[in-house]
């Protein structure tokens, strides 16, 4: 929930306490794909606010002792 909070505020602290320095991001950013280190996605979310309709879904892909993977499907 730290991690769709900080989607909906657009401030990152919140998503900050999830993630090691060498998580990566994969996922689309407006229609482009986008792939790198997790400061990339820190800076998506503090600079693009979410609109008031945001609703977000997160599917845990794996689990596995210290690693997720995780799918998240976000609207608004």
């Amino acid at each position: 929930m730290k991690f769709v909070k900080s989607l909906a505020e657009g401030n990152s602290k919140y998503a900050k306490e999830l993630f090691i320095d060498e998580a990566v991001l994969f996922g689309y950013f407006d229609g482009e794909l986008e792939h790198g280190s997790i400061d990339q996605f820190y800076h998506n979310v503090d600079t693009v606010p979410s609109g008031d309709n945001f609703k977000a879904r997160m599917d845990v892909l794996l689990l596995e002792e210290t690693l997720a993977v995780v799918r998240v499907l976000e609207q608004g």
